[in-house]
């Protein structure tokens, strides 16, 4: 799936959502959190497609660098970080302090 069916999908869930809490019904909380979790990774999926080789060991460079000073109190707590997400967020937010 490129960035565009991305966003398009991305956009049509949350429309999605959003008529389900206007609606007046009782919102299904893990249905909500199970949706906005799939959109996470479908997005964080896309963005990580769209990146160059490049791009992406920038990003995971930055990431682990970010965490650096968080690993050991992690690995003492049983906590192990999600690399992939990690990449994917520190390279949309370069992405876009790069187009601002």
């Amino acid at each position: 799936m490129n960035s565009q069916e991305a966003l398009t999908r991305a956009v049509g869930l949350l429309d999605a959502i959003k008529e389900d809490f206007e609606s007046g019904h009782t919102t299904d909380t893990r249905k909500l959190e199970d949706s906005l979790t799939g959109l996470e990774r479908m997005l964080n999926q896309a963005l990580l497609s769209a990146a160059s080789t490049t791009e992406l060991e920038t990003a995971k460079k930055e990431s682990q660098a970010q965490l650096k000073p968080y690993r050991s109190h992690m690995r003492h707590v049983g906590l192990q970080p999600d690399g992939r997400r990690l990449v994917a967020q520190t390279f949309a937010r370069s992405s876009l302090e790069f187009t601002a």
